[in-house]
């Protein structure tokens, strides 16, 4: 991958998406993930950080979901 803010960017986005799509299985919407190249990649990236990391991402974007 790239540098730590590509890292960083790409695994908050990918916390934001999984933070948006709980919201909305939550309130039983009809949703579904594509495993697209993009996904892939915020995926990876995600687990790439640290578990400390990937729990103040989770929390900064579920607050940002239930805007």
């Amino acid at each position: 991958m790239a540098n730590d803010n590509t890292i960083n960017g790409k695994a908050f986005e990918f916390a934001c998406l999984m933070s948006i799509y709980g919201r909305l299985q939550d309130e039983k919407k009809e949703t579904r993930l594509e495993a697209t190249p993009a996904f892939l990649t915020a995926k990876k990236a995600f687990e790439t950080i640290d578990q400390e990391a990937r729990e103040r991402y989770m929390m900064a974007a579920g607050t940002a979901a239930k805007l």
